[in-house]
């Protein structure tokens, strides 16, 4: 999860990755696409293959929001439709696109990285003020709480 200010920008904007510098080395990427929709895709490094899943819409941008996305471990041909993506703890609509071929990602060398994914042209556009990695799924219920308390560290409204 992520409280951010996404810019309005023409680039992907990435939020948090386990991305090498070789493509051999990839194991997931969260980013604001460049079409402004939220997308977490996985990889599994062993086909290789990828799947994803895309907000039906761009978010919010040009104010501080929180950002989440939720990944259930769900592994093989559906994988993607184990992820949810949340605006401000409230779902985003949004489409999986899976592959058949998908089995797991892998645990590998990579470092997990917030806001930068090494290329020039996937810096995040905006602010970053603060992004978490939590084991396990959290609800609505869960995030709206997170959030409650973040926008009040912040000084942010609910």
């Amino acid at each position: 999860l992520a409280w951010a200010n996404v810019t309005n920008t023409a680039a992907e904007r990435t939020l948090l990755l386990k991305v090498g510098v070789s493509s051999a080395n990839r194991e997931y990427e969260w980013v604001v696409t460049a079409a402004d929709k939220l997308q977490l895709r996985l990889t599994d490094n062993s086909v290789p293959t990828t799947c994803d899943r895309l907000s039906d819409a761009a978010i919010t941008m040009g104010a501080i929001h929180m950002f989440a996305s939720t990944y259930d471990a769900t592994g093989g041909a559906t994988a993607a439709n184990g992820i949810i993506h949340y605006q401000d703890a409230a779902v985003i609509a949004s489409t999986a696109t899976n592959q058949a071929t998908y089995v797991a990602m892998e645990d590998l060398t990579a470092s997990l990285r917030f806001g930068e994914s090494g290329d020039a042209d996937k810096w995040f556009g905006g602010s970053l003020l603060c992004a978490a990695i939590v084991s396990g799924v959290l609800t609505a219920s869960q995030l709206w709480a997170l959030k409650a308390l973040g926008n009040g560290f912040w000084g942010l409204s609910l």
